[in-house]
């Protein structure tokens, strides 16, 4: 979802040290991961791919046992659970369970992600890095962790849409040149399709999906990670 706090891509925790220094996901080490590694082109990026997306997915997977364990006693959420309504938003729009669940396993997913691709692959990736993207003339800027946090203070958010905030984008060290883009997806039920969201009406991307503008603004056609299906590629456009 758009508007979740900035976290930087350079994870501040320590990581237990693991054999062969290969990843870790929860204390484990990731599945098919191999020591640091260092992407001096898109050659070398789409050799690590595998590894790279595999630790997505196993994020993925993990975040939505530990948030169904924590929050549903490990029981998987109905429709009539995800569709319960448990609180409002200031304007009068109402909360519902899909909603809480989704945006604590997409926290649990990214601090997960974090761990992992800073052993894999460190200061190549960004996590909820927000772009602010022009569609007449194709130019992106960065928005950084600072400028959101000063425009909510004054109550500017208004400035802030329009921007693009995907959770995880593979770069050469610059995120403005984005060699892929993913964002995880939590259907509630896990059944449902896992589709990109589309901009209402009135938003300056009013029609487009989300998964449009990541690719017109960053490039790459991006994927969406699901725990169900793991990684989905989206045709190019």
């Amino acid at each position: 979802m758009e508007g979740q706090t900035f976290r930087a891509a350079q994870s501040t925790k320590n990581t237990p040290a693991t054999p062969n220094n290969k990843p870790t996901i929860g204390g484990k080490v990731a599945p098919a991961a191999v020591a640091a590694l260092v992407l001096n082109d898109v050659d070398a990026f789409q050799s690590a791919r595998t590894e790279i997306e595999e630790i997505l997915e196993e994020c993925a997977r993990r975040a939505e046992q530990e948030i169904n364990r924590k929050q549903l006693g490990g029981k998987k959420p109905g429709k009539v659970e995800c569709d319960q309504e448990i609180g409002k938003r200031p304007n009068g729009t109402p909360v519902t369970q899909a909603m809480r669940l989704g945006l604590e396993k997409h926290k649990e997913a990214r601090e997960c992600a974090d761990k992992a691709l800073n052993q894999l692959i460190p200061g190549q990736f960004s996590l909820e890095q927000r772009y602010r993207f022009d569609p007449a003339t194709g130019r992106k800027s960065l928005v950084s962790r600072d400028t959101r946090e000063k425009l909510v203070r004054q109550g500017r958010e208004k400035e802030l849409e329009g921007t693009l905030e995907p959770d995880v984008v593979i770069h050469p060290g610059d995120p403005l040149k984005a060699w892929a883009v993913y964002d995880f997806k939590f259907p509630c039920p896990e059944t449902n399709p896992p589709t990109w969201s589309k901009y209402p009406k009135g938003h300056p991307y009013q029609g487009r999906t989300q998964g449009e503008m990541y690719r017109r603004a960053l490039g790459p056609s991006p994927s969406r990670v699901t725990p169900l299906d793991g990684v989905i590629p989206d045709p190019i456009w």
